[in-house]
């Protein structure tokens, strides 16, 4: 509100970024609760569009969710200076709310805090808010956005490849408002409607990924999480003896069975050899190197996330020899198991067969 008011177009998710630049006087980096009401008071209070809501202005936080994490505080609460104030700081927020929404950012109570301290506080109250969901939900979930993704991408479910689709900027990892934003923007994105898949279930979706509540997901949070979603449906309850419904809806379903349980897709020869020359001279002391170049540790076997690099970085096979599909349809005929991982010595021995 205070940026619309001036005629300033300014992204929902920079708006706390640019608050703290301006208000932040000393240049210390670094926001006191004092520094935060005071500023907050001098750009909002005189907002007629101030409201719980106005939390929001960073774009947040739904005036909801600013109320359900407000309300989660204990009451009365005690205020910087040790007693109860009810003054508003701007119309429809009082000092005791903003000193509890405070303290839960400010948990080490250090008494300031950074931008990025305050918006991972202010995503965390928003996630806690969010609904959870069983398997069976966000299965459906998944094969709504897979279903999207293959216009893109082909059939197979390569999650390697829907993330680099969802990963715009390509920094390995994603943010909740980057994922939202390519789920429902139009082509080129995946443009799945509301209709296709509520907030509700994108919202659950989210927070099952995010388990460390760090607001980003990162490659093997993404591939991790799909991995482990695909084997408890496939041992659980997602069954197709359950299909259930009208004689349409269960042919559909035993269509969709038999197209999946068609013969996955190969490496033609040539491509074969390309990958057993590559792989001639490898040992289980020089993919341990590899991995120590990465910062990642060495457990004997490699993981699918994983896998891409091993095949770029590390036996130089490119686009050219073996496109993305290529890699994935290895590494299923090397994890046939579905664990998500392969001892590097089944690797080596595809070498001598």
């Amino acid at each position: 509100a205070y940026w619309a008011r001036r005629g300033i177009h300014v992204k929902a998710t920079e708006k706390w970024a640019r608050f703290f630049k301006e208000s932040d006087t000393d240049r210390d980096g670094r926001l006191s609760f004092k520094e935060l009401e005071g500023q907050l008071s001098a750009r909002l209070k005189g907002d007629r569009k101030g409201h719980v809501g106005s939390l929001s202005v960073a774009g947040y936080m739904s005036s909801a969710e600013a109320e359900a994490s407000v309300s989660g505080a204990n009451s009365p609460r005690k205020s910087s200076q040790g007693m109860s104030r009810d003054d508003a700081v701007i119309q429809g927020v009082s000092h005791d709310d903003l000193y509890a929404l405070w303290t839960h950012v400010d948990d080490n109570a250090s008494g300031t805090v950074t931008n990025a301290e305050w918006q991972i506080g202010i995503y965390r109250l928003r996630l806690a808010t969010w609904p959870t969901m069983g398997q069976e939900e966000l299965g459906k979930a998944v094969d709504t956005i897979s279903k999207a993704a293959s216009k893109w991408i082909g059939p197979a479910k390569n999650w390697y490849k829907v993330f680099n689709l969802v990963d715009v900027d390509g920094s390995g990892s994603i943010g909740h408002d980057e994922f939202f934003e390519i789920i429902r923007r139009p082509l080129p994105c995946l443009a799945i409607s509301h209709n296709e898949l509520p907030n509700t279930l994108l919202k659950a979706l989210w927070k099952a990924m995010d388990t460390d509540a760090s607001s980003r997901i990162t490659v093997p949070e993404f591939m991790l999480f799909m991995r482990r979603l695909e084997v408890r449906r496939n041992n659980g309850s997602w069954r197709p003896q359950q299909a259930r419904g009208s004689i349409v809806a269960k042919a559909q379903m035993a269509k969709k069975l038999a197209d999946e349980a068609k013969a996955p897709r190969t490496i033609n020869p040539e491509q074969e050899t390309a990958l057993k020359v590559a792989l001639r001279d490898c040992t289980d002391q020089a993919f341990a190197n590899a991995y120590a170049s990465w910062n990642l540790p060495w457990v004997g076997s490699i993981g699918e996330w994983e896998w891409h690099r091993v095949v770029r970085d590390f036996l130089g096979l490119g686009e050219e020899t073996l496109d993305d599909d290529d890699v994935h349809a290895v590494w299923s005929s090397l994890d046939r198991g579905n664990l998500g991982e392969v001892p590097v010595s089944d690797l080596l021995a595809l070498a001598r067969s």
